[in-house]
């Protein structure tokens, strides 16, 4: 009974060792971003996608926006399959930089 309950002990500690996190972090052009997902009552397969911090590096937000979606993508239907949609119209992007915050809407594809 003794070496059980040391067992279990054991067990629960070594299983609070790990990642607390299931995000990695990921670095984009060499910039950490913090992004967050949000899909649309309307439509639970379109989504909009905030990157903090864009103003480091145009590029990286926006590679850091298009991981995001297509995680959120394959984890809730099953594929990588996305399509883009314009937010608001911009001079040289299908992308929004409002203030430092970069703003993406796609559709998880079936």
């Amino acid at each position: 009974m003794r070496v059980l309950v040391l067992s279990v002990v054991c067990a629960g500690l070594l299983a609070g060792c790990g990642n607390t996190s299931n995000k990695q972090r990921i670095a984009f052009d060499g910039y950490y971003f913090k992004t967050s997902i949000q899909h649309l009552k309307d439509d639970p397969r379109m989504f909009d996608v905030t990157v903090h911090d864009a103003a480091q590096s145009r590029e990286g937000a926006e590679d850091a926006g298009r991981y995001e979606a297509t995680r959120h993508c394959v984890v809730n239907y099953g594929n990588s399959k996305l399509e883009w949609l314009v937010v608001r119209e911009t001079d040289d992007r299908d992308v929004v930089l409002d203030d430092d915050t970069l703003l993406l809407r796609g559709r998880c594809q079936a």
